[in-house]
């Protein structure tokens, strides 16, 4: 936000109209009822919004700043255990 101007989204999503549909009617059929089980499996949603013709998916308008902080301390070395070891496997580094 600058000047109370919000400008361009961080991220836009396009969804074609046939997604639009695909959506409204899962929508339609569940009415987002509370279920005992799950209506359907996450990779037959995908599949599904796969196989729906697409050109461009999602477009980031900018990249924000990405800050991390955090403190460590000698004791915390088992927190960076697996790291390390990923690294050394994937890589073959020895350091």
């Amino acid at each position: 936000m600058n000047n109370g101007n919000r400008g361009d989204e961080f991220l836009e999503i396009y969804l074609s109209s046939e997604q639009k549909k695909f959506l409204s009617d899962l929508y339609s059929t569940y009415k987002g009822a509370s279920l005992n089980a799950r209506p359907y499996h996450e990779s037959w949603f995908w599949e599904m919004m796969g196989q729906i013709e697409l050109s461009e998916m999602y477009r980031m308008n900018f990249r924000p700043h990405l800050i991390i902080t955090g403190y460590a301390d000698k004791t915390s070395g088992k927190f960076f255990e697996i790291q390390i070891l990923l690294t050394h496997t994937i890589t073959g580094s020895t350091t």
